[in-house]
């Protein structure tokens, strides 16, 4: 028996590796079959790649040979420790060739192993919240929505950013199953400083994280000193972030007289250099026009097809090319709704997985040849872990959606998803929980579970690989000789 279960592990693990090597090898042929500047300022992103390659140092964010004509700005204002791993990544390429595609795919090949490490991390997550058919559909959900995969195909910081949040979920699950531990601890710290030297529009996972990790020692269940506890753990957790991020703040701070974020050092640079119409005093935004977010989310420009809401809704699932090449509609009108559907069923049969007390137990009893839920009030009104757990998921989906929607409002108006992508890991955990939840309140249909989640998963699967096939290899081919 020992022996059969024993066997039986050694298949998952050798699926898994199997499914991993596939993921990498997917992402990497993405990366290799994508023309230059496709997406998302890519030009300007590998200017400062290209610098910290050739001089071996690090650019100021107003060097003037990295900094945009229109903009008046470059993209070393932000954190570039990304860039400064393709950039460690193009040096070693460069002993046996300089050919300029080359170097950069070898500068992409840090956001491959990024997004290899990303779905890695998310595949042990997922054993830890579901079984096992669940996990696999959760994995599948996250990894190849096909505008997460495009995020491992460029020069990006994004990338990182979906990296590390991953990293911070997986902590949290961690810590909702096993407590906060000084190994916990750690993953969760050092989720939290790549985090940092990423991008901005997954800041809500660090200060997730703060008011999580405070709840889980005060309110949670563990017995002992939790004031001890805290600030032990706290320091431990603080340590291994500074050790990680605290350079770049103070550099930042050393550079452009005490602006940790060089965000107004950004700003005036682009009031000083950037063209005319693109300087920040000459750009009216919703907030000085005296006009309500609101407005802003349902207003629809020439420039777009759709209002802003819509064309963010669409580029999460996919859109290409500075969001003017898109999946059809018969695709991502059907995938929305299913994302929909999961949350529905979410609110719908797990509203107690939102509970922050322990007042209620729930069973199912087999009475009168059927099974019956009942409801057993338990008196107690100790905090749930599963509570916490859920509130900070659902705090984690929505910041970057309010901090997306803020920045069009307050200082550039832009309808992309993409800022929006690190909600994917607690979107797609709610979805996968409602279709579990759906299953287990209709027993009927339960014969169909596993059918269904292997359906969803390929699916899933397909619709990458089409995208790719159908979209991003064909313009490749058309541009072949495009940065030769």
């Amino acid at each position: 028996m020992k022996e059969s279960c024993s066997e039986e592990k050694r298949k998952k693990r050798r699926l898994e590796w199997l499914f991993l090597l596939g993921v990498f090898l997917f992402f990497f042929l993405w990366s290799c079959t994508q023309r230059f500047n496709f997406s998302a300022d890519e030009s300007m992103r590998y200017q400062v790649v290209q610098y910290i390659y050739e001089h071996g140092s690090l650019p100021r964010g107003d060097e003037p040979s990295i900094r945009n004509e229109d903009w008046g700005i470059s993209y070393a204002f932000n954190p570039i420790i990304a860039y400064m791993g393709s950039a460690a990544l193009m040096k070693v390429v460069s002993i046996f060739t300089t050919d300029e595609w080359i170097l950069l795919i070898a500068a992409r090949f840090m956001n491959v192993l990024l997004g290899t490490l990303m779905v890695w991390t998310v595949r042990k997550t997922a054993k830890l919240l579901f079984s096992e058919k669940y996990a696999w559909m959760f994995t599948c959900l996250v990894a190849f929505l096909p505008s997460n995969v495009i995020l491992y195909s460029y020069v990006n910081c994004d990338a990182l950013a979906m990296c590390s949040s991953a990293i911070i979920f997986y902590a949290w699950v961690l810590a909702a199953k096993q407590g906060w531990s000084w190994k916990n601890c750690a993953v969760l710290a050092v989720g939290m400083g790549f985090c940092l030297l990423s991008y901005y529009n997954a800041y809500g996972y660090v200060l997730v994280s703060f008011f999580y990790f405070v709840a889980m020692i005060l309110l949670g269940e563990r017995k002992g000193n939790r004031w001890k506890e805290l600030f032990s753990r706290g320091a431990w957790i603080t340590l291994i972030v500074c050790a990680i991020a605290l350079w770049w703040f103070i550099r930042n701070a050393i550079l452009y007289d005490g602006d940790i974020f060089a965000r107004q050092a950004s700003h005036e640079c682009a009031e000083l250099y950037a063209r005319e119409k693109y300087k920040p005093s000459n750009v009216v935004t919703f907030q000085e026009d005296g006009q309500s977010m609101l407005s802003m989310i349902f207003y629809r420009p020439i420039f777009l097809e759709h209002s802003w809401l819509v064309t963010v809704l669409f580029s999460f699932v996919g859109a290409f090319g500075y969001n003017k090449i898109y999946l059809s509609k018969w695709i991502i009108v059907p995938y929305l709704l299913f994302l929909l559907a999961g949350l529905v069923f979410m609110l719908v049969y797990r509203k107690p997985d939102f509970y922050l007390k322990k007042d209620e137990i729930r069973k199912r009893e087999q009475i009168g040849g059927r099974k019956v839920l009942l409801r057993v009030t338990s008196g107690t009104k100790t905090w749930k872990v599963q509570g916490m757990m859920s509130w900070a998921f659902a705090a984690a989906m929505l910041i970057p959606n309010f901090l997306n929607a803020y920045y069009s409002y307050s200082s550039d108006f832009q309808a992309q998803g993409r800022y929006s992508m690190p909600m994917l890991f607690p979107l797609m955990y709610f979805v996968t929980k409602g279709c579990e939840a759906f299953f287990e309140e209709h027993e009927k249909l339960k014969k169909l579970e596993k059918a269904f989640c292997i359906l969803v998963s390929v699916m899933a699967v397909v619709l990458a690989v089409f995208t790719w096939a159908r979209l991003i290899y064909p313009l490749y081919l058309q541009n072949y000789y495009g940065l030769r």
